[in-house]
Parts: structure tokens; C-alpha cells; sequence
């Protein structure tokens, strides 16, 4: 498949509206550029030229541009930042060069070339969310793991077993290589089993991904909790929100947190 990008140019207002809406189509990262009209233009990255041109018709406007892989990978690069999370992480891109401080947790990423590098508000709540919940010895399961950036923060801060899948092999790659690049290898299980072969009952689910998923899984998600366990869901837009929780059934809302259109919420029987 051949990376594509939307450009779109919008008044600075729209900005976060817009890049909510791209994120919900299936963006893999959104660059805000500044234009000199007092306008901004983002370019939203996609993994095929299918994925950005449907997102081009659900929003009525932009234009659709390939770029090799090559290019895409320098573009990760060249615009991935340190971020932070909760009042202990720092996500770390593998090619930035940083000091750490002294009681920080340093997750030390690379997203390959169709993963995000966790900078993105979704993740930073979930791993803040993590570090509140995990107490030490904990079983996580992590569904959707992407780069692994979750399950490799749950098995830094106590977790003792974090079971991590994906649908995308490429995602798995990518999360092995990172779970090694962190030190976490034999902690953090890679599977690439289907949810419904899974066994046991879990501490802690993580689930980082869309709601119309987060929906379609909820009583598998459900069957696999402990009776004190937590369910932390994200990847949720706020107008989204009830209808996520109100699919869990018997679990109740528990905790929420927000940034800009995007919400994380813990639930759980209470």
C-alpha cells in the first residue's frame, strides 16, 4: 500500500473540530501547519490512498496526495515531540534524545511506519488513567495495542503478566520490537489469537480504539473482567460517550476524563 495524505485548510476555530472528525475516520497522525491568510492547513495521514479519499468525502473538502513511505517515515520524524502523561510517564520517540529526571517513567517508542508515536490525547489519558488503577501484580489486557505503547506502560508501573493483541501483524511487529526496546519482553505477550481463544479473568482491559468497536466488544470485554476489575475505554468522541458506556450492561461508569472532543472512561462493577 502506498501512504496518503488529506490536506485540508480550515479557520484556526475549527482546528481541534476537524482534526476530532479525522481521527474518527481512521487518520494514523494530523500536522497543523500554519498558513499565512491566519488559516490552518492539516495534513492527515492515512495508510492508502483509499482510506484518505473516503475520509475526503465524509468531510466534503481537501485534497488527496501519495507520498512513498519513505517520505512518510521522515514526516513521523520530523514532526514527533517528547510528550508526558500522568505525573510519571514521558513518551519518548526513539531518534529524540532526552534526560531523564529523576522518579520519571521513559516509554521509548518507535511506531514503524503505521503507528502513531503516543502523543495523540487518547493514549496520554489512558496511560494516565493506568497509573491511577495499577497497584503491582496486576493481569492487563491491552486490545488494539497498536505500537504497544499501553501495555508497555502497565508492565513498567507493576503489572506482572500484560497480554497485548491486534488485528494488523504490522502492529505486532511493531509492539514486540518496542516491549524489547523497553525491557519489558517477558512481561508483555504479543498475541495474535482472536479475543474469543483468550482465558481468564483480568485486572485491568485496556481498549484505545474507536467506539463503534469499543460497542461490537463490549460483552467479550466484559466476559474476560475479574469481578473487581476496571475497563478503560478510549478512542471515544464526547458525543459518544453514553452510547460506549450504555452497551458494557451491568458495568458502571466509574471515572471519566477529557481532552478537547476526547473522553477516557473507566468502568466496572462497582
Amino acid at each position: 500500500m502506498t501512504p496518503a495524505t488529506l490536506i485540508i485548510d480550515v479557520d484556526l476555530e475549527a482546528v481541534d473540530h476537524l482534526s476530532g472528525r479525522l481521527w474518527a475516520l481512521g487518520t494514523i497522525g494530523v500536522q497543523e501547519q500554519q498558513n499565512t491568510d491566519g488559516t490552518a492547513r492539516l495534513l492527515a495521514g492515512f495508510e492508502d490512498e483509499r482510506g484518505a479519499a473516503n475520509a475526503r468525502k465524509a468531510i466534503g473538502d481537501g485534497v488527496v496526495e501519495l507520498v512513498t513511505s519513505d517520505e512518510w517515515l521522515d514526516a513521523w520524524q520530523e514532526f514527533a515531540n517528547i510528550a508526558r502523561a500522568g505525573s510519571r510517564f514521558v513518551i519518548r520517540p526513539s531518534w529524540l534524545e532526552y534526560e531523564v529526571a529523576p522518579g520519571e517513567v521513559v516509554l521509548h517508542v518507535d511506531p514503524g511506519r503505521a503507528f502513531g508515536s503516543g502523543s495523540h490525547a487518547t493514549t496520554r489519558m489512558c496511560l494516565e488513567t493506568l497509573e491511577g488503577l495499577l497497584e503491582g501484580d496486576e493481569r492487563v489486557l491491552d486490545v488494539g495495542c497498536g505500537s504497544g505503547l499501553l501495555s508497555i506502560g502497565a508492565a513498567r508501573i507493576g503489572a506482572t503478566r500484560v497480554d497485548a493483541v491486534d488485528i494488523d501483524p504490522r502492529a505486532r511487529v511493531a509492539a514486540i520490537a518496542n516491549a524489547a526496546r523497553n525491557g519489558v519482553s517477558s512481561l508483555v505477550n504479543v498475541r495474535d489469537e482472536d479475543l474469543s481463544a483468550l482465558s481468564g479473568e483480568y485486572d485491568v482491559i485496556v481498549a484505545n480504539i474507536l467506539a463503534p468497536t469499543l460497542i461490537e466488544l463490549a460483552p467479550t470485554l466484559a466476559g474476560l473482567l475479574s469481578p473487581r476489575g476496571r475497563i478503560v475505554l478510549s478512542g471515544i468522541l464526547d458525543s459518544q460517550v453514553s452510547e460506549v458506556v450504555k452497551a458494557h450492561g451491568e458495568l458502571a461508569e466509574l471515572a471519566r476524563t477529557s481532552e478537547d472532543q476526547w473522553v477516557c472512561v473507566v468502568v466496572g462493577h462497582r
